[in-house]
């Protein structure tokens, strides 16, 4: 009598993502429409890291959705306007779409690391749009909307800058290191940051 049994499938090499989560799917669909439906085990060592693929855009999409509530609801608390609070959170919906759109430009997949940057991102991002907009709030009987737009520039604008600009300099040694993780947070960061100083 036969207790149990083991074979190998071996499949071809990919190193995406995506592929592999959906490889991972099909071999464990496989298992269960066969007739040792309780009793077989699909198992590789590599599906440790393969699951990840499998709920790692449903996650991404539920995380930034959430870091953009918690910023709606944090830069509301702060500025008070309805109107300015929505173009903070259009500005930060538009650096994170402008991530996604540069991240296959610079071979950047989407993994578990891009993930966590793109997070971060929502953080970066808002602080410098919610300086210049609060800014502009705050002056809102100080004339005409062009110049209340110039004047926060002229007020706010430089050390936004500024702040942007050391945060660059800070992760230019990342852009040298031969981690996959550090090189990864370079790309994201510098990014997020350029896109976050242009919006």
């Amino acid at each position: 009598q036969i207790m149990a049994a083991k074979f190998t499938v071996f499949s071809l090499s990919t190193s995406d993502f995506i592929e592999q989560g959906e490889m991972m799917s099909g071999l464990r669909q496989i298992g269960d429409d066969s007739r040792f439906t309780n009793e077989l085990i699909v198992y590789s060592p590599a599906f440790f890291t393969f699951e990840q693929s499998a709920v790692i855009r449903e996650q991404t999409a539920t995380s930034l959705g959430f870091a953009a509530a918690a910023v709606l609801l944090v830069t509301f608390l702060f500025l008070g306007d309805v109107v300015t609070v929505l173009f903070v959170l259009l500005m930060i919906i538009l650096v994170d779409l402008m991530l996604f759109g540069y991240m296959s430009w610079w071979n950047v997949t989407l993994d578990s690391i891009s993930f966590i940057n793109m997070v971060m991102a929502v953080g970066f991002a808002v602080d410098y749009s919610a300086h210049l907009a609060h800014c502009f709030a705050v002056h809102a009987h100080s004339g005409t909307r062009s110049q209340r737009a110039v004047y926060s520039m002229q007020t706010v604008g430089v050390p936004i800058f500024y702040g942007g600009f050391s945060t660059l300099l800070a992760t230019i040694p990342l852009a040298f290191a031969a981690s996959y993780i550090f090189f990864t947070f370079f790309r994201l960061l510098f990014m997020t940051v350029c896109f976050g100083l242009v919006h």
